[in-house]
């Protein structure tokens, strides 16, 4: 039992110190990101034409939102179908980006 308890010990330790080894850079805060939501029928022609394609039959568009960043601008959708969510980055033109 001893064994047992300090192996986790070490484990926990180890992998504590591996998380701390290397920077964290390129997260955007809060601060950084403007997410408002929209409807559906707002999207660009491009994205709407994307979410019309083959890949998405059986899914069902939940939620969109217009996301800008210091950096870029793009459309969050989030489709579900049964318990399955994805969630899918577009751009202007309905590329996928991300």
């Amino acid at each position: 039992m001893k064994s047992l308890i300090l192996t986790a010990l070490l484990l926990t330790a180890g992998t504590t110190y591996a998380s701390t080894d290397f920077p964290v850079t390129g997260i955007e805060t809060d601060a950084t990101v403007e997410r408002s939501e929209m409807q559906l029928d707002e999207l660009p022609e491009g994205v709407i034409r994307t979410l019309d394609g083959a890949r998405f039959t059986g899914w069902k568009p939940l939620a969109a939102y217009k996301v800008k960043t210091e950096n870029a601008s793009y459309y969050e959708i989030t489709f579900v179908r049964g318990e399955e969510i994805e969630y899918l980055k577009l751009n202007e033109e309905g590329g996928k980006i991300g």
